[in-house]
């Protein structure tokens, strides 16, 4: 399995051909998740970490305020429980709505689906240590980081979910059926053609076999 940061930097670079990858593989759970998940998901909680413990946080002009190491470790492995949560909600309701696409439900290919869409909101959460940045830009950066990574789920389920095999039999069943259809309404156009050619034949005769209506005509 390729390195972590390589990975994701193949994603933010290159996503298209990153996904065509990801979709020839066959990567575990197992692996992926300690693979890939957790060490770009401790980014965040570690500069949590040392931002809220050793760096500070600006109260005022020329005023730092530094939290315990208990409260820091606290937020940290809140923030490394929201976004585990976060990867497994957003892979447990791919895996719900993919029937219905016709893709089988398979929570692992769900799962890393998630976990790659995922990757700049993960790389996002080291923006904490960098020096000057406010709080409105820290938001605006993670904004863009949320956008982005909405931008790689769908393209990730167009590359994994779109190309599902269970959606050969189908479109070839639907084909097998049209021309089924095709063929029914082949077979009843010259059926239908003789019983129209018959009853225009007996209108003809009744109408030739009917006296005439006006008198001293002949």
């Amino acid at each position: 399995m390729t390195s972590p940061l390589t990975r994701a930097a193949s994603l933010i670079v290159r996503p298209r051909a990153t996904w065509a990858t990801i979709a020839s593989e066959d990567t575990s759970f197992v692996a992926m998740l300690f693979g890939y998940v957790v060490p770009l998901a401790a980014i965040g909680p570690v500069a949590t970490f040392f931002a809220l413990r050793v760096v500070g946080i600006p109260i005022a002009a020329r005023q730092i305020y530094r939290t315990s190491a208990g409260v820091a470790f606290a937020n940290a492995a809140l923030a490394f429980v929201l976004v585990l949560g976060g990867i497994v909600l957003i892979a447990t309701l791919i895996a719900m709505l993919a029937p219905p696409f016709g893709a089988a439900r398979d929570f692992v290919r769900a799962f890393r689906i998630s976990a790659y869409a995922y990757t700049p909101l993960l790389l996002g959460g080291g923006l904490v240590l960098v020096p000057r940045l406010g709080m409105w830009e820290l938001g605006a950066l993670q904004l863009l980081a949320g956008a982005d990574a909405l931008v790689l789920l769908v393209m990730g389920l167009i590359a994994i979910i779109g190309a599902s095999p269970r959606r050969a039999p189908r479109r070839s069943s639907r084909a097998g059926s049209r021309a089924g259809r095709c063929a029914r309404r082949g077979r009843a156009g010259p059926v239908r053609r003789s019983h129209r050619r018959r009853s225009r034949l007996r209108r003809s005769r009744r109408r030739s076999q009917q006296p005439s209506q006006w008198p001293g005509q002949w």
